[in-house]
C-alpha cells in the first residue's frame, strides 16, 4: 500500500506485533501529565498560563481532531496570526482528509510532526494541521495528483509561488508545498518536502543523516505511514517551541533507550543551543 506499505513493527519495540500506537502506562500518563522532566506545566484547565516562565495560550489557532489541546506561547500565536494574515487563512484538513487526498498518489507518503507523536504515544493534543511529506523528487507526481482541482504553491524562505507548467520546478527539496482549490479558498493541505538521494530519505537539515524510508518511518494499524519519533524530536528540537516540549514530554519515557541516547547526542551535537534539560 503506498503512503502506508506494508506493516512494520511499532518503532523501537522489536518484533512487536504491529498494532496501533499503546497509551503509555498510567505512571508515565501521570508524569506527562504533572512533572515529566521539565518539571511542573502549571494549571493547563484555563485558556491561557504560565509554564516555566514562558506565556502560553492553548488553542490560539483552531485546532483538529486528536483531543487534548494546542500549546502556544503568546508569541508564536501572534507569529502565526501575522503569518495567516499574510499569506491567507488556513482551513486544514484532518488526518482522515489528508489521507483521502493522498489516495490514488501512487508514490510514498507519510505523516510528520505532532500527529506522528500522537500515534506513537497514544496521546493526541489539538493541531494547526496535518503536516504530510513526500520525496521532493515526486512532485510532478504529486501534481498529476491534484491534477485541476487542487492548485499547489511552493514556498521557500519566505518566496512563494504556483507550481505550474511555467514554474513546475520547485525552490529547492527542502521546500514546502501548500494546497488549494482557488485563489479565494483556504489553504487545506502542508506538505513539507523532503530531499532524497538515490531513493534515501535525506534529513533537510543535517545532510549526513540519511537513511532507508522503511527505517526511518513506521506503519500503524491503520495503513498511514508515520516518520520515527525520536526523528520527529529531532526536528522540533530546532525551533523548541511550547508545543515541541511538550511532544519531548510525553515521548520521551516511551522511547527506547537506544533511540533516547541517539536523540540526546545528536541534538547535542546539532543544535548545542537548545534547552532541553536531557541534552
Amino acid at each position: 500500500m503506498v503512503g502506508g506499505g506494508s506493516k512494520t513493527a511499532h518503532p523501537h519495540k522489536a518484533g512487536a506485533r504491529v498494532q496501533r500506537a499503546a497509551r503509555p502506562p498510567l505512571g508515565a500518563r501521570r508524569r506527562l501529565g504533572r512533572s515529566g522532566i521539565f518539571g511542573r506545566w502549571g494549571d493547563l484547565g484555563g485558556p491561557t498560563g504560565t509554564a516555566r516562565g514562558v506565556k502560553w495560550v492553548v488553542g490560539a489557532r483552531r485546532g483538529r481532531e486528536g483531543g487534548g489541546m494546542e500549546l502556544r506561547s503568546l508569541g508564536e500565536a501572534a507569529e502565526a496570526a501575522y503569518w495567516e494574515r499574510l499569506y491567507g487563512r488556513w482551513e486544514p484538513m484532518d488526518l482522515s482528509g489528508v489521507s483521502a487526498f493522498m489516495r490514488g498518489f501512487g508514490r510514498e507518503w507519510w505523516v510528520v510532526g505532532g500527529w506522528a507523536i500522537d500515534a506513537f504515544t497514544g496521546v493526541g493534543r489539538e493541531h494547526s494541521d496535518v503536516d504530510v511529506s513526500i520525496f521532493a523528487g515526486d512532485v510532478p507526481a504529486l501534481r498529476a495528483h491534484a491534477g485541476d482541482r487542487w492548485h499547489l504553491w511552493n514556498l521557500a524562505g519566505g518566496d512563494m509561488r504556483p507550481l505550474t507548467d511555467r514554474h513546475p520546478e520547485v525552490f529547492s527539496p527542502a521546500s514546502q508545498v501548500w494546497v488549494r482549490e482557488h485563489g479565494d479558498a483556504p489553504w487545506v493541505v502542508d506538505l513539507p518536502l523532503t530531499p532524497d538521494a538515490d531513493g534515501l530519505w535525506c534529513n533537510k537539515y543535517l545532510p549526513e543523516h540519511t537513511g532507508r524510508l522503511e527505517d526511518v518511518t513506521w506503519v500503524a494499524e491503520d495503513g498511514i505511514r508515520y516518520l520515527n519519533p525520536e526523528i520527529v524530536l529531532l526536528f522540533k528540537a530546532r525551533l523548541h517551541r511550547t508545543k515541541d516540549q511538550y511532544d519531548l514530554e510525553r515521548t520521551w519515557p516511551l522511547l527506547s533507550a537506544p533511540k533516547q541516547q541517539w536523540l540526546r547526542e545528536t541534538v547535542r551535537r546539532a543544535y548545542p543551543d537548545c534547552p532541553w534539560k536531557f541534552v
